[in-house]
Formats: C-alpha cells, sequence, structure tokens
C-alpha cells in the first residue's frame, strides 16, 4: 500500500515524485535541490553579498522538522507539500516564492491555531527582509502562510490554492487518513478523546463549506476528503 508521502491523486508519477523516497520519506538532497532553485530566484540583493544566507535558512527550517516531536508535521509532510507547489507551479502569480513558502508553512507547529501560522510567517519574513526583498513580495508569502490557518475563507486565488495544498492529504487513501490523524495526535501529545474532540471543531467547520477546497484546480477532491472526515468522525 502506498503511503500519504508516495499517493496522490494527479499525477501519479511526474518529475517531482523523487521528492519522496520509496519508503515514503522525504528525500532531502532532491528537496533541498528544489529549494536552492526557487531561493536563487528570488533574486534578493543582499543574498550575493550573504552567500551563505539560503543555507543558514534551510538549515534553520532542517532543525524545526527535524525535530523528534514531529511526528507529522515533519520534512515528508513538507517534501508532500512543496512536490504539490511544483505540480501547481504554473498557477501561482510567484511560483518560486510559493515554493519558499511551502518550506517555511510549518515551521511552528502545536502552539496554538493561527500563532503557529504567523510564527512561521514571520521567521520567513524576518529572513528574507534582511536579505533586501521588496514588501509586496513579503507580504505574498505572508498571506499564503496565515491561508493555511483554514479559520476562514480567502479571496486570493493563490491563497486558496495553497490553502488547499495544505488540504490534499484529507483526500487520500481513507486508511493513509486515518493513519495522519494519528500521527497529528501523537505529535500534539493529546489523549484519542481529546484529539478527537478538538478535530470535531475545526472538521464541523471544513464540512460547513460549500466545497473543502476554495480553489477550482483541487475542487475534484471534495467528495474523497468529505468521506474521510465523515468515517474518522464516525469512529
Amino acid at each position: 500500500m502506498e503511503t500519504a508521502e508516495q499517493s496522490l491523486v494527479k499525477p501519479a508519477k511526474d518529475s517531482f515524485s523523487k521528492l519522496i523516497t520509496a519508503d515514503g520519506t522525504a528525500n532531502i538532497k532532491k528537496l533541498q535541490q528544489y529549494y536552492f532553485k526557487s531561493f536563487r530566484k528570488l533574486r534578493l540583493p543582499l543574498a550575493k553579498v550573504k552567500t551563505e544566507s539560503g543555507q543558514e535558512i534551510f538549515d534553520k527550517l532542517c532543525a524545526g522538522y527535524i525535530s523528534d516531536s514531529r511526528q507529522y508535521h515533519n520534512f515528508d509532510h513538507v517534501a508532500f507539500f512543496v512536490r504539490e507547489v511544483l505540480r501547481a507551479f504554473s498557477k501561482f502569480r510567484m511560483p518560486n516564492h510559493a515554493v519558499i513558502a511551502g518550506f517555511g508553512h510549518d515551521l511552528y507547529n502545536g502552539i496554538a491555531p493561527s500563532i503557529d501560522e504567523r510564527k512561521s510567517a514571520d521567521f520567513l519574513i524576518y529572513e528574507l527582509n534582511k536579505l533586501g526583498m521588496a514588501k509586496a513580495e513579503l507580504e505574498y508569502i505572508y498571506g499564503l502562510i496565515m491561508a493555511t490557518d483554514h479559520s476562514k475563507l480567502v479571496l486570493d486565488e493563490d491563497q486558496k490554492l495553497f490553502a488547499d495544498i495544505d488540504l490534499v492529504p484529507m483526500a487520500l487513501e481513507n486508511e493513509i487518513f486515518m493513519s495522519n490523524m494519528e500521527k497529528i495526535r501523537k505529535e500534539y501529545k493529546l489523549t484519542p478523546e481529546d484529539f478527537k474532540k478538538n478535530q470535531e471543531t475545526f472538521f464541523g467547520m471544513i464540512l460547513l463549506r460549500p466545497s473543502i477546497y476554495q480553489s477550482e484546480y483541487f475542487g475534484y477532491l471534495d467528495e474523497q476528503a468529505r468521506h474521510n472526515i465523515e468515517s474518522y468522525l464516525h469512529s
């Protein structure tokens, strides 16, 4: 059976599949290559002066995602997320910025809703601002990451797409979805009862949407995601 990081909807195999190894874990070497490819294309004014700046940011990301406490929101999840950004690359107004945002979107996790996203966004904004990124570009990245809070619908098309990528795992095979839920529970160190209570609130809000996915690109996943959520809530 395919793992969560191997199986996904469309397409089954492409040039980005190598971001995930045969055992379903992140291919760190390949992931780093895509990171630097997009980082260089940001053309940050001060990056030429601070030649190690890209590596320093990547190392800080590694320190967060490789923590032993990360059962789900780890580099495997980042590889999965970045792969989907790359597959939808042409849909973003600033695609390389979206890739970098994908690397940073879950750096902080488990503190509290909205705070996690804000701290993750703040980290990237602080680091990229030091390298001279323009305000409009910083705001673009910030908006993408904050959209993964999922507490409200967004109007910006790129934010819709980015937020939807964060929810794509909800539409994986039911067995994989259930396994991911257990990984998240362990990561948050909650009892099954407390975790499910928290998820009932979040999923209840999600299910009230006309479609779980806000973008047309991922709209076809809605039926499977609803099936998974409802089966979890009734388990």
